[in-house]
């Protein structure tokens, strides 16, 4: 029979890597000469004076090994000898190796006992009588693993070699949640890919790596063992799976974003001032004394009509600035003066013009007349503040009276830097249609329990995250149209909700 290259290999690629191998240990035995000529053959043991002439001498174990005249790069074990690698500081997870071998003496072909510690194979022992079109691999090693070949018969070696094969696999790593916005932490699961890389590699060896700072994965990272990734913030999840023959391939990023659902309240102005009006209608006047150009923040207190309603909410002068509204403790006296005047008009003047005026009264009512074909006046009588703060230019925070049991239609329509507003009173029963659309800061996360009903485009264009109704509710046409809802809380099937 003639002799024999047998070439074990042991595949662990790196993915995404170059194209070709990346060699953790290569031994060529290239140096390792006894000298003398084909005419005076002798053996002689492998002491340390010819392991020095290894390309890698440190920390081999050899039993009953030789090296022999005029046979310069190889190592020749005797029957039963054996040769143990050195350790590898860089070697972890699965890896590939390879011995270039002959048998030394035609007809002896046994069966070579393979065995490592701090590790496991994928095979026991080298066979080279079996042609072997796969790979042989080792799993689960790291740098103190160490890999030992046994001689059945009398063999030589011309080579030794461990490495991380190319890659050449796609990771089909599964997510219990893609990429996406969340609004509330959540348990992660991924399903490792349970394919090999090759025939011979059944994936039952993969291991799974993960970072979660968007760095891409390396051998050493993180392994997925099957308890589940708590996702609390903002996170970039890149995988990778290292495969039994020591490929290792990328998966997609997964990118998820934590929805900050609690409302973002303001500070409360440095230069906020308190006044408390004794007689209605007289606001402005005692706002005379206050020391300031512009009042960005303030306290009302007592009672106020319909003109100092209009003074305070009307977005001009000194009061253009104002932030922060502080109206819990502030009463109405429901006189029928006016607070405010919004007039639609139509584009390039066709058509209807409609003249709304808002006057503060006990009860709530609308009286319409038409001077002309087309101008429409239509006077509202409210006690619930409709259409008060209408296109606000600065204000972000508002508390709003105590006594407050409804919220009026358009009560902060086209505020658009308005982004918190509190209830003391919590009756609030009714939000009025168009009360907070526009407000495109605005966020909200609940709606109260004592909320029956909300109005026809209440909410449109806010910025709600979660929306959290643990109670039935009337909900009117387009109430949430074109607000950015993450998630849904519901006690009753959306499919029930007008459309929007």
């Amino acid at each position: 029979m003639k002799r024999m290259m047998y070439l074990l290999l042991v595949l662990l690629a790196w993915t995404g890597q170059a194209q070709a191998d990346e060699y953790l240990f290569r031994e060529t035995f290239a140096n390792v000469s006894a000298g003398g000529t084909p005419l005076d053959i002798q053996y002689y043991p492998l002491t340390e004076q010819y392991m020095a002439q290894f390309d890698n001498p440190e920390g081999w174990v050899f039993e009953n090994a030789f090296v022999r005249t005029a046979a310069r790069g190889r190592i020749y074990l005797k029957k039963g000898g054996s040769m143990t690698l050195p350790a590898i500081p860089q070697l972890t997870g699965n890896a590939t190796f390879r011995f270039g071998i002959n048998n030394e003496h035609d007809g002896e072909t046994f069966p070579h006992p393979l065995s490592i510690t701090n590790g496991e194979l994928n095979v026991n022992e080298l066979d080279l009588s079996v042609s072997m079109g796969g790979g042989l691999y080792m799993f689960d090693v790291g740098p103190d693993t160490r890999l030992t070949l046994t001689a059945g018969n009398d063999i030589i070696v011309y080579s030794v070699e461990v490495f991380y094969s190319r890659d050449e696999n796609i990771d089909n790593t599964k997510f219990s949640y893609e990429s996406g916005e969340f609004v509330t932490p959540f348990d992660l699961t991924l399903t490792p890919t349970t394919s090999g890389a090759d025939y011979d590699d059944d994936g039952s060896h993969n291991i799974l790596v993960y970072t979660l700072d968007g760095s891409k994965p390396q051998r050493t990272s993180t392994r997925y063992n099957g308890t589940p990734i708590r996702i609390t913030g903002d996170t970039k999840l890149c995988t990778a799976t290292i495969y039994g023959t020591g490929a290792m391939s990328y998966g997609k990023e997964q990118v998820y974003t934590l929805y900050n659902t609690e409302p973002e309240i303001p500070e409360v102005p440095a230069s906020t001032f308190e006044v408390t009006v004794e007689n209605p209608g007289t606001l402005r006047t005692q706002l005379l004394h206050v020391d300031a150009d512009v009042i960005e923040g303030l306290v009302v207190k007592g009672k106020i009509n319909g003109a100092d309603l209009n003074y305070l909410a009307g977005g001009e002068g000194r009061m253009a600035s104002l932030a922060y509204l502080d109206m819990s403790e502030t009463s109405f006296e429901y006189d029928d003066t006016e607070y405010r005047i919004v007039i639609n008009a139509p584009e390039a003047g066709m058509g209807t013009t409609y003249e709304y005026h808002y006057f503060l009264s006990e009860t709530n009512y609308d009286e319409r007349k038409s001077p002309k074909p087309d101008r429409v006046i239509i006077s509202c009588y409210r006690n619930d503040l409709s259409c008060a703060f209408y296109k606000h230019p600065a204000l972000q925070h508002v508390v709003l009276p105590k006594d407050a049991v409804s919220i009026g239609n358009s009560l902060f329509y086209g505020c658009a830097e308005l982004r918190y507003a509190e209830f003391p009173s919590g009756r609030i029963d009714y939000v009025g249609s168009e009360a907070f659309r526009g407000c495109s800061n605005f966020k909200a996360d609940y709606i109260l329990p004592t909320v029956k009903e909300i109005g026809s485009y209440a909410f449109a264009g806010a910025k709600l995250g979660l929306l959290k109704v643990d109670h039935e509710v009337k909900i009117g046409e387009g109430a949430f149209s074109n607000s950015e809802i993450l998630e849904v809380d519901l006690p009753y099937p959306a499919d029930t909700l007008k459309a929007s």
